[in-house]
């Protein structure tokens, strides 16, 4: 996966060298961080640090792109973004609500197709799926419809 993402940032920066448009760049929103002191965080939290992900994906993009260290960075910080969701209880619940869990998840390559689903990157924990969406003008009602309020909403973390 991680090989992927480096690959799709070495895509995005020869396509659209010149481009100054910072959407043009991956975009990966991850689940709540896991709290050591939650006994049953039910698979929908995260124990990787943003921090981790993010030097994680640099080392491959140096690597996999055959790039220097600053060109790594330079590269990382303009085409690759990553936030924490926040998921607060449901409106008018005055917070005694469950705090809804996000297990979705969604890939858009560049506008023009969609993946959304709960399909996980390993195969041995919830095996469930979800659909392709080739529909440009639905995608893009996906993105200023949801996406980019939710991305909004979302914590810039290392952690």
């Amino acid at each position: 996966l991680l090989i992927s993402i480096a690959q799709a940032i070495i895509n995005i920066e020869q396509n659209h060298k010149d481009d100054p448009d910072p959407t043009k760049a991956v975009f990966i929103m991850v689940s709540l961080l896991a709290s050591p002191t939650d006994p049953a965080p039910q698979g929908y939290q995260d124990t990787t640090t943003i921090a981790d992900l993010t030097s994680r994906v640099a080392a491959i993009l140096k690597s996999v792109g055959n790039l220097s260290k600053d060109e790594a960075s330079d590269m990382m910080a303009r085409r690759f973004h990553v936030k924490r969701s926040v998921l607060n209880p449901p409106a008018g619940s005055g917070g005694s609500a469950a705090v809804k869990k996000l297990h979705t998840k969604v890939v858009d390559v560049d506008g023009k197709l969609m993946y959304t689903g709960s399909d996980n990157a390993y195969p041995q924990w919830n095996e469930q799926f979800g659909v392709w969406i080739e529909d440009v003008d639905g995608i893009k009602a996906w993105e200023d419809g949801f996406f980019w309020g939710f991305w909004e909403r979302a914590v810039n973390s290392v952690m």
